[in-house]
């Protein structure tokens, strides 16, 4: 069980450096995302009406 914990903690540490590194914002993907769902959905409607 040790092992499982050092290997997710390991996992985590790495993949919270390369979003520093990277220069990854997940807030702005989040909002992007949202945006553009919203944008697809609103023109969705627009082309079935």
């Amino acid at each position: 069980m040790a092992d499982l914990i050092n290997a997710f903690e390991r996992f985590e540490s790495r993949f919270d450096n390369k979003i520093k590194n990277d220069k990854i914002y997940p807030n702005w993907a989040f909002v992007v995302f949202i945006t553009v769902m919203l944008f697809g959905v609103c023109t969705l409607f627009f082309a079935i009406r």
